[in-house]
């Protein structure tokens, strides 16, 4: 396993870049616009890397920081995400923004990656949010204060859960449909974030 590279920039291309390393040529793909710093040709580089290896073909995807490498390896592990669409979204998303798209739900932060649709991004945030508590993000970047944040404590009522499916996108008639639903596999007193997971599930199911 390449761990990571560094080498000489040889050449830039529209999603990767080629290295002399050690007189040797190598491809690596990665997410160009979000790459930082960027690469100059002739200059030295220093990526992080992911190899996938296939029967047909050896893949090297390279990252900035580890941080950015572990969220491209969690992505690929989401159902129906494969490496480049996962370098889709690194390369239209900050690492700071998906982190938090996926702490707070934002669908449509996902859905402006190339090929991701609406129950994709839904897929994503589902599988994900457990994974992704352990992170934080700058205020600057992410864009927090759009969504609220969501209350630990149990709910008395679902109207918390259909204001968050409301800024979520969904329309009233959806959104209480999947609140329904959500609070009739989980209960009323359930907490909103189990809530929200279920209500989440139950689209993407449906």
């Amino acid at each position: 396993m390449i761990h990571f590279v560094r080498g000489t920039v040889f050449a830039i291309e529209e999603d990767s870049i080629i290295m002399d390393l050690a007189n040797v040529g190598v491809r690596v793909l990665l997410p160009l616009t979000m790459t930082n710093p960027r690469p100059i040709l002739n200059e030295e580089f220093f990526l992080y890397t992911h190899m996938q290896i296939r029967e047909d073909a050896w893949t090297l995807f390279g990252f900035s920081d580890q941080e950015q490498l572990e969220i491209f390896q969690y992505l690929i592990n989401v159902n129906g995400i494969g490496a480049k669409t996962a370098l889709a979204i690194l390369n239209t998303l900050s690492k700071n923004k998906i982190i938090h798209a996926v702490q707070y739900g934002k669908v449509d932060d996902f859905c402006a990656a190339p090929g991701i649709g609406k129950k994709t991004a839904q897929r994503i945030i589902l599988e994900l949010k457990d994974k992704f508590s352990k992170w934080s993000f700058t205020t600057q970047d992410s864009g927090a204060g759009d969504l609220p944040e969501m209350s630990s404590q149990p709910i008395e009522t679902n109207e918390d859960l259909l204001l968050v499916l409301a800024q979520l996108g969904y329309g009233n008639v959806e959104a209480r449909r999947m609140a329904q639903k959500a609070i009739e596999n989980l209960g009323m007193e359930a907490d909103i974030n189990f809530l929200l997971k279920e209500a989440l599930r139950m689209a993407v199911k449906y």
